[in-house]
């Protein structure tokens, strides 16, 4: 078997880069790696503004008399896969995007009066914040470090009222027995698979008990602030731009690295080592697919051996400043597309195109989608690889996934909003055609030539306040020809240098 690795050159090249770009890419902190700072306060402190007025206005559509009401958003607590062993931390996105607080342990509650008005558009409210921070002990400190605390949590947050988080309870029993309470975890969520804060979900359900109300009113705040989260402020769009980025430079790195006979892990270890030297992280686990494989659309395991005349299909997304990108690029491991390669992934070009020309704000991802199952029924017939007999069956079967999602905090942002919402300026989405020609297909009249590969084309788009959308990927090249010379060039360099070891 061959195998490469990276010595030598690669090392070196790396840590020139390393030296020269990683202050720009590098987050600034400020009292301490519990705060997100590449947002400003000021922007914190209006997301909540907004939660509460949005609250006020959802409330003051349905009732017309006085209520009080206590949003409750708990940070994620530290899970374990094993003993005093923890899983890398991800803070719990509605979390973050109200407070910019990175650290396990705490709960964020705004609580809301809503008082009748004539303007329902315009309700008259008042809010209170109250952010409940872990004070660890010099024993704790000792094992795991010091956390922010309770004055830098006020500077760092603009939240005024900070308690330590062992009087949340005391907080919860204080005047909350009549009010309504928004706690995602004890209602329907469409991320139902995300492990609830065990300690807040205790706390609430112990209010129920303690009250007496077990019937006690309690709402999904989710769809609100989905919402809010789905239009991107400029910062925001910025982060993201930086994220693209900088997932665009660990791709095209990883594409120079491709060889056949190397390991999908081998490609894992470069993206990972790429986007650290650039002070930042993969945002979810990436998709390394080569060969058949691609044809498992979340295939995770990346263990197998990339062969000679393999495409690996990468579906990866760097995480900057708690944001995330979302990109997929296609290209042959050995440098070279076949005829076959080649036709279909200029079909995944020239739909992506039509898509991204065909998205303003008059229209929808389910409208993009529509329109770009279309195109790739229209070019699979074309090129004789469907019979136009029940091609939009068939097609559909080929392309088994949507056109694209919201994107932001989370990979998959937003779950809540419909993708029949339209695409409004400041929201971002991928585009990401793909094609999936399982070999079981040829029964139902797919052309054997085109059988065996898995192909995906994904780039990440803003709409802009011009009503255009806007590519933040222009950075990586996309085109089957581009895509075989910067493999064919590195492998140029390498037969010059001597770089690249067989083993």
């Amino acid at each position: 078997m061959i195998r490469y690795r990276l010595i030598k050159n690669y090392l070196r090249d790396c840590s020139l880069f390393c030296l020269s770009r990683l202050p720009y890419f590098r987050p600034k902190c400020t009292a301490s790696c519990g705060f997100a700072s590449l947002v400003s306060v000021e922007e914190f402190s209006r997301r909540r503004l907004a939660l509460a007025t949005e609250l006020g206005r959802y409330v003051s559509r349905i009732s017309n008399t006085s209520s009080k009401h206590l949003l409750i958003f708990p940070a994620s607590e530290v899970q374990y896969m094993a003993y005093h062993v923890p899983y890398p931390f991800h803070q719990d996105s509605n979390f973050l995007y109200f407070t910019g607080f990175l650290e396990a342990n705490a709960v964020f509650t705004l609580t809301v009066l809503v008082e009748p008005s004539h303007n329902k558009l315009e309700p008259q409210i008042q809010y209170q914040e109250h952010l409940f921070v872990e004070v660890r002990s010099p024993h704790a400190e000792l094992w795991d470090g010091p956390t922010l605390g309770i004055d830098n949590s006020i500077r760092c947050t603009g939240i005024r009222s900070v308690h330590d988080l062992q009087d949340f309870s005391q907080f919860l029993d204080a005047n909350h027995s009549e009010t309504v309470i928004w706690y995602s975890h004890l209602v329907q969520r469409p991320t139902e698979n995300q492990t609830p804060n065990k300690f807040v979900l205790s706390e609430v359900l112990k209010l129920q008990r303690r009250t007496q109300k077990s019937a006690r009113e309690i709402k999904n705040p989710d769809p609100i602030v989905d919402n809010l989260r789905l239009i991107k402020s400029p910062t925001e769009i910025n982060l993201l731009r930086r994220a693209a980025s900088v997932t665009s430079d660990c791709i095209m790195a990883t594409m120079r690295f491709s060889r056949p006979g190397m390991l999908e892990l081998g490609l894992l270890g470069v993206l990972e080592y790429e986007a650290r030297l650039r002070g930042s992280s993969l945002g979810y686990p990436p998709v390394i697919a080569g060969g058949s494989r691609a044809h498992i659309i979340h295939y995770l395991k990346n263990d197998q051996i990339l062969n000679n005349g393999d495409l690996v299909l990468v579906d990866c997304g760097c995480r900057y400043g708690g944001y995330t990108a979302d990109i997929t690029r296609t290209w042959p491991v050995n440098g070279h597309f076949n005829p076959a390669q080649r036709v279909l992934h200029g079909i995944l070009e020239e739909t992506q195109n039509t898509c991204a020309k065909a998205a303003s704000p008059d229209r929808s991802l389910q409208d993009l989608h529509q329109i770009m199952m279309t195109e790739l029924e229209r070019h699979l017939v074309s090129e004789h690889i469907i019979p136009s007999k029940d091609s939009k069956v068939l097609v559909q079967k080929i392309c088994p996934h949507s056109v694209g999602h919201f994107l932001g905090l989370d990979v998959h942002d937003t779950p809540t909003v419909s993708s029949t919402r339209l695409l409004s300026p400041g929201v971002v989405f991928p585009l990401e055609p793909g094609l999936y020609m399982r070999p079981e297909l040829k029964a139902l009249g797919v052309s054997a030539e085109f059988l065996g590969y898995g192909l995906r084309l994904e780039d990440d788009f803003v709409m802009s306040a011009a009503g255009v959308p806007v590519r933040l990927t222009d950075d990586l090249p996309r085109e089957t020809r581009k895509l075989e010379e910067i493999i064919q060039h590195s492998v140029k360099e390498d037969l010059k240098t001597h770089s690249v070891v067989m083993i």
